[in-house]
């Protein structure tokens, strides 16, 4: 029963990578005025009913907002999460039985961590000055 769970878990990762994959060629092939169209479109309906909905008011708010920058960083981040994940996957059951972890795993899992650490500190402005580096 827990290999059966373990291969469902493992299955959807690997959907939900494929899915990342799809998800970041597309939002790299549509502009942010075409994002916010189809936002506006989708939460039409529900803000003619309810003005005030924090959902759809979040949302178009958001897709408002959304620049360049952050569809292309979005863009990166899902396609190369999503090659990670499904690479992961493939390599997982290459191995033969489907139920260890590959020698890559851990050398994958780094460099991805690593990747989206230092994106999201480039994001944010964040830096090490000399000062905190040196003692």
């Amino acid at each position: 029963m827990v290999h059966v769970l373990f291969d469902i878990s493992v299955i959807s990762k690997g959907v939900d990578g494929a899915l990342e994959i799809v998800g970041g060629a597309l939002l790299s092939f549509v502009s942010p005025a075409q994002i916010h169209s189809l936002v506006r479109m989708l939460t039409q309906h529900e803000l003619s009913e309810d003005p005030n909905d924090l959902l759809a008011g979040s949302l178009l708010q958001a897709a408002k907002h959304f620049s360049a920058d952050a569809q292309i960083f979005a863009a990166v981040y899902l396609l190369w999460h999503g090659i990670v994940k499904v690479g992961l996957v493939i390599a997982l059951y290459r191995n033969g039985s489907g139920h260890t972890l590959p020698p890559s795993w851990p050398f994958c899992s780094s460099l991805s961590t690593n990747s989206i650490v230092t994106r999201i500190r480039a994001r944010l402005g964040f830096s090490c000055s000399r000062s905190l580096t040196s003692s």
